[in-house]
């Protein structure tokens, strides 16, 4: 019988220790699932756009989303028929200027097109872009060009353009 209370005391202890660390990470798994969308902010389609050409084929789309976690900003178009997605993710340090994104420089960001679930990416590990950024009345102006690679091909982003507000 003492041997049985003994089984039973230890289970209760390590039942003690893992449930409260359960409901914390619980809790801090919804938490981030709420906050995640919190930092979207939304764009109204008469003001906000991105456009680019893609090897020379227009791109356009009329409600980018504009993220913002910690210094990193994340722009994102797509296209009406959702076939294809511009992705600009950059450290951003709140400054008007060029941040460029390739093999040389170490800056956290990339920049990556999908078309049907391809993606030709540029990053620090392989292709080359730049983008230019300026804020202007609660919106983030920006340029872009890159080359984007999908390890079997590249791919021309150019005369990149887009406007997308700001959270304030």
């Amino acid at each position: 019988m003492e041997n049985l209370k003994l089984k039973k005391c230890k289970h209760e202890k390590i039942f003690t220790i893992i449930l409260p660390l359960l409901i914390i990470l619980t809790c801090n798994c919804s938490n981030a699932k709420k906050n995640k969308g919190s930092n979207e902010v939304k764009q109204s389609k008469t003001e906000t756009f991105m456009s680019a050409k893609i090897n020379g084929v227009n791109f356009y789309s009329d409600n980018p989303t504009y993220l913002k976690i910690g210094d990193f900003i994340s722009i994102k178009g797509k296209s009406k028929d959702k076939t294809e997605i511009i992705r600009l993710q950059i450290r951003y340090d709140n400054s008007s200027t060029t941040y460029t994104v390739d093999k040389k420089t170490n800056n956290k960001g990339n920049m990556i097109y999908t078309y049907n679930k391809e993606h030709w990416i540029t990053s620090k590990h392989r292709g080359e872009g730049a983008i230019i950024l300026t804020e202007k009345g609660g919106y983030l102006i920006g340029e872009f060009s890159f080359t984007g690679d999908s390890g079997s091909n590249t791919k021309q982003i150019t005369d990149g353009k887009f406007k997308v507000k700001m959270k304030k």
